[in-house]
């Protein structure tokens, strides 16, 4: 299956999409989300998973397991799948059955956690600067950083947050202009256009299945 991030020709982007897809989601609780503008959650939670990824005692073959269940217990902590893939999805996911989207939405998350987990360990050095935040209607959020890698590449990227039950989830994260879930949306389209809605579940499956195992950091 062929999911690529078009416009953008940085090797590193994919690598940014996992950085910023799992770094700065880690162990929030009620209280940080009820108190917490949505630039200080993300702040709180960018230097904890960087904390956990720094821990060389986590990635001993011993803690494996423990470390890779912490990671996908952030990702599904933070980041509101349900908007995620339903905007990605865009026309297609009001064509859905309930099952069907029950269903997406579970193989759609668990692409982006596989793809994305071993990428996470190479770019865990990777500092970020805080720029602005917006806040509109009190109910959707835009905070714009800058990730400054290793090599001193400065790369713009803003977190696109909703609200919902009084705590700030990510919906959509968009790098130097290119939004992931429209980037996404075009994929599926074409995808859904070209064969089939069930076509697509079938590729994500393949590619859940076929993905390697994360590597461990040294």
């Amino acid at each position: 299956m062929k999911l690529h991030t078009e416009k953008l020709n940085k090797r590193e982007i994919t690598t940014l999409y996992s950085f910023i897809l799992l770094s700065f989601i880690f162990l929030f609780c009620p209280a940080q989300a009820l108190s917490n503008t949505p630039t200080e959650l993300i702040k709180i939670s960018i230097n904890e998973v960087l904390s956990i990824l720094n821990d060389k005692e986590m990635h001993k073959p011993e803690n494996s397991s423990l470390r890779d269940e912490r990671i996908k217990n952030i990702i599904y902590e933070r980041f509101d799948f349900n908007e995620l893939t339903k905007r990605s999805l865009g026309v297609h996911w009001r064509r859905r059955s309930e099952p069907e989207k029950e269903e997406f939405t579970r193989l759609f998350s668990k692409y982006l956690e596989k793809s994305y987990k071993d990428k996470l360990y190479k770019n865990h050095d990777a500092q970020v600067d805080y720029l602005n935040e917006k806040i509109k209607d009190n109910k959707y959020a835009t905070v714009s950083t800058q990730i400054v890698t290793k090599q001193e590449v400065k790369i713009p990227v803003q977190y696109k947050l909703i609200k919902k039950n009084e705590d700030w989830k990510v919906y959509d994260v968009v790098i130097e202009g290119v939004s992931m879930v429209s980037n996404y949306r075009t994929q599926f389209n074409k995808i859904i256009r070209k064969s089939s809605f069930k076509e697509l579940m079938k590729r994500l499956e393949d590619k859940i299945s076929s993905n390697p195992a994360p590597k461990q950091a040294n």
